[in-house]
């Protein structure tokens, strides 16, 4: 074989093998040690709030590292949740759509800065505006999913899912 085609066979190997390398889980993310609970919003604010044909979704997330260390997310946003979504579906189980929690934000920065998630539980409220639940829809089942972008945990996170009412 000529040494171009070697080389190129070599190539295409090293490639295929880095590719299959990113796709590898972290023991962190193997053995469930960042889990994501939801909640709807908190005490006396409503979870979904239905607005000029959009509906607001808030809900309480929380983040539950136990990998015995922080995890360091990097974002060009404004937090370590910022590879979440939220997934919506109906009470009979329909996909209704899903939102990214940075689609109605604007980058903090070009540059990602480091936002750091500690030992224990970190919660925040995620508000997700979305135009796909049709005004006769009266209740929603969602679902918060996503990674932690750009940090040493390789896992994707999968939140346990909750039935809200939708307020006019």
């Amino acid at each position: 074989m000529p040494r171009a085609n070697r080389l190129l066979v070599v190539w295409c190997f090293a490639a295929l093998f880095a590719g299959s390398c990113s796709k590898v889980r972290t023991p962190a993310a193997a053995s469930g040690a960042v889990t994501l609970l939801i909640s709807p919003a908190g005490e006396g604010a409503p979870s979904a709030m239905r607005r000029n044909g959009e509906v607001t979704i808030d809900c309480e997330a929380t983040i539950n590292n136990r990998t015995g260390a922080p995890i360091v997310v990097k974002s060009s946003f404004y937090s370590a949740f910022d590879g979440l979504s939220v997934v919506v579906r109906t009470k009979d189980g329909r996909t209704l759509g899903r939102t990214s929690y940075l689609e109605h934000q604007s980058p903090f920065s070009l540059e990602p800065r480091e936002f750091s998630l500690p030992e224990g539980e970190t919660t925040r409220t995620l508000s997700f505006v979305t135009d796909y639940i049709a005004a006769d829809v009266g209740a929603i089942v969602i679902e918060v999913v996503g990674n932690l972008p750009q940090s040493s945990f390789g896992g994707k996170l999968e939140s346990n899912s909750i039935t809200i009412e939708v307020q006019k």
